[in-house]
């Protein structure tokens, strides 16, 4: 339907061909030396209380990916389709 890898869906890759084992990495030796992992809901709102730190005028500008009218469409195509 016209719609990209890293365009309008930024974090969707296809598991084949070149994203294959895209974002896939093995994080042992860095576990075993000290890696410790955030619960998301931490990394969420940390992240968050960052963004309202920003000035307002870029607050409103973190438009990625397709608008609602083109996921609204894709999303009652892909329910038409049986």
């Amino acid at each position: 339907r016209g719609e990209e890898p890293q365009g309008s869906l930024p974090f969707w890759q296809p598991p084949s061909g070149r994203y294959l084992n895209y974002g896939r990495m093995v994080n042992t030796r860095a576990a075993e030396a000290g890696l410790r992992f955030r619960p998301l809901a931490v990394t969420a709102k940390e992240t968050l209380d960052w963004h309202r730190t920003r000035p307002l005028g870029q607050q409103g500008r973190l438009r990625v990916g397709m608008s609602r009218a083109r996921e609204a469409q894709l999303l009652q195509e892909w329910r038409d389709r049986g």
